[in-house]
């Protein structure tokens, strides 16, 4: 069974989230870090939109629909040309609260997979980046 203090984290507001952070686990989460976090997502994209890989998909991405549209009698995309956007701030703030709270069975100890703090947020999320 669910301990009381687990529970009760599930339910905390994001500022709370953050009040718990500075807490319990001496991590603050104010402007800075989130002028941080914009500042690496930023350089993150253009490094990610100027490498081979990205100029590549694109240059051939017009290829790869048609022939999925020859075997399938549809398109692959919507568009032969994605773009690229950062996961805004406050829905990656709220993405480690979900992995250090809400979905986190070992609370009030860390998750499986460790904290998510500013120090690894980079490492410890995949989604960064977005193609739409």
């Amino acid at each position: 069974m669910e301990s009381e203090t687990a529970e009760i984290f599930r339910l905390i507001s994001t500022d709370e989230y953050k009040e718990w952070l500075k807490k319990n686990h001496n991590v603050e989460i104010d402007d800075k870090t989130e002028s941080y976090y914009e500042s690496v997502t930023s350089k993150i994209k253009v490094d990610f939109e100027n490498s081979q890989f990205w100029i590549a998909l694109n240059k051939n991405l017009k290829e790869f629909n048609d022939e999925y549209q020859l075997k399938n009698n549809y398109q692959l995309l919507m568009d032969n040309n994605p773009k690229l956007e950062v996961k805004p701030y406050s829905s990656f703030l709220l993405k480690s609260q979900r992995k250090n709270v809400f979905e986190n069975p070992n609370l009030p100890d860390p998750p499986n997979d460790g904290w998510i703090f500013p120090c690894n947020w980079f490492t410890n999320t995949n989604d960064i980046l977005r193609t739409y």
